[in-house]
């Protein structure tokens, strides 16, 4: 994404990239409710102009492991989620715990997005387009812990509500 690539960034899928670019871009656009799961949040930073850390372990020292989910569903450490944000207003709390799967994270982040939710070690967990019906990305995979845990239920609801109007 007009970066140099990272010794750890791993595989990329240029092709797999700009289709989900050309995706999001477009849902953006025409205002659909968008939601971004892990790699798709990240999608949602780089379709608005923001940029990615390549490698959480080698460029984020106080990192704490994000890579580390054993297992679908298992938490891996918390989110602390904005007052008001749209995040807090879906999960009906400010803090979570979360599982954790990915290597890389948002950066900077470009306007109109946000960010709304931040791990212990503070890199950014969540994003959000204020104003916007439904725009949020977040880090973790909810999918993997909705049947246990209630407010991960509560993201997918919130989808669809805001689907329906």
């Amino acid at each position: 994404y007009g970066e140099t690539a990272h010794p750890a960034l791993g595989s990329v899928q240029p092709e797999r990239d700009e289709s989900e670019l050309a995706m999001a871009t477009r849902a953006l656009e025409v205002g659909l409710p968008t939601l971004g799961i892990c790699r798709g949040a990240q999608v949602l930073v780089v379709a608005t102009g923001g940029t990615l850390v390549q490698d959480i372990a080698s460029q984020c020292s106080q990192a704490v492991p994000h890579k580390g989910a054993q297992a679908p569903g298992r938490v891996s450490h918390g989110v602390r989620l904005a007052a008001g944000s749209l995040a807090a207003r879906v999960f009906g709390a400010e803090v979570l715990p979360v599982n954790s799967a990915h290597h890389q994270c948002s950066d900077r982040l470009a306007e109109p997005l946000q960010a709304c939710g931040w791990s212990e070690d503070g890199l950014v967990e969540a994003e959000e387009w204020p104003g916007h019906r439904f725009v949020l990305g977040v880090q973790w995979h909810p999918e993997e812990m909705w049947e246990e845990d209630r407010l991960q239920r509560r993201l997918f609801a919130a989808l669809v509500e805001a689907a329906s109007r």
